[in-house]
């Protein structure tokens, strides 16, 4: 997303907070559908556990709530970045309390060419995204977040190192990590493959959709 851009979603965003603040239900639930399907579905890649993602998202908005109660004026410059932050701080309090996640499935294939989300209900690609969602499982959690945040939800690396409490550099290190690793394990996977239709003699199709995340920016 362009500066621009961001800078009228977050000038959107302090407007419709604002209105909240000030008594009006409808600003909230403006401020609810533009983050609903994002903020789940971030909860999910990183606790990679569909109940602790809902318990989460739902303990995320619980605090946004709270913040209106409060006795002292609340002025929020990023409506975003807030909110994101509240969900990875309750996330990572639930990765240190516990040793072992259950997984889930979830599809790449989440944000179209203008970053509009799309209700999939169908799996197109099959084996390949069994196959990113394993390998996600496998990266250290902060690479595993930076990826998540700036190729799948459109963080700027900036935005993300506020996030994570370190430098720009930092956050595009573990992003390019994480991404490398993914797009060998994929590549070594359809490199099976394409000797497995070389045998076959069948023509080999490859899905675009989740590839688009793992390649060069």
């Amino acid at each position: 997303m362009s500066d621009n851009g961001s800078g009228e979603r977050n000038a959107r965003d302090r407007d419709l907070f604002a209105r909240y603040v000030s008594g009006d239900a409808a600003a909230f639930q403006a401020l609810y559908a533009s983050y609903e399907r994002p903020l789940i579905l971030y909860c999910e890649y990183l606790l990679r556990s569909s109940e602790e993602a809902q318990d989460v998202f739902q303990e995320s908005w619980l605090r946004v709530v709270r913040l209106r109660d409060r006795e002292q004026e609340v002025v929020v410059e990023n409506f975003r970045a807030m909110l994101f932050t509240i969900a990875r701080n309750i996330s990572l309090t639930r990765l240190s309390n516990r040793k072992q996640s259950s997984t889930v499935k979830l599809s790449l294939d989440a944000m179209g060419s203008e970053g509009d989300w799309l209700a999939t209900e169908a799996e197109p690609f099959g084996e390949l995204e069994d196959l990113v969602n394993r390998a996600l499982e496998r990266l250290p959690v902060l690479q595993r977040e930076a990826f998540v945040l700036h190729a799948v939800l459109g963080y700027t690396f900036q935005e993300i190192a506020e996030m994570q409490g370190g430098t720009m550099t930092a956050a595009k290190t573990r992003a390019f990590r994480a991404r490398a690793y993914l797009r060998k394990l994929v590549s070594n996977w359809l490199g099976l493959a394409e000797d497995d239709d070389a045998i076959d003699d069948e023509p080999h199709r490859v899905a675009q959709s989740p590839l688009d995340y793992l390649s060069d920016e």
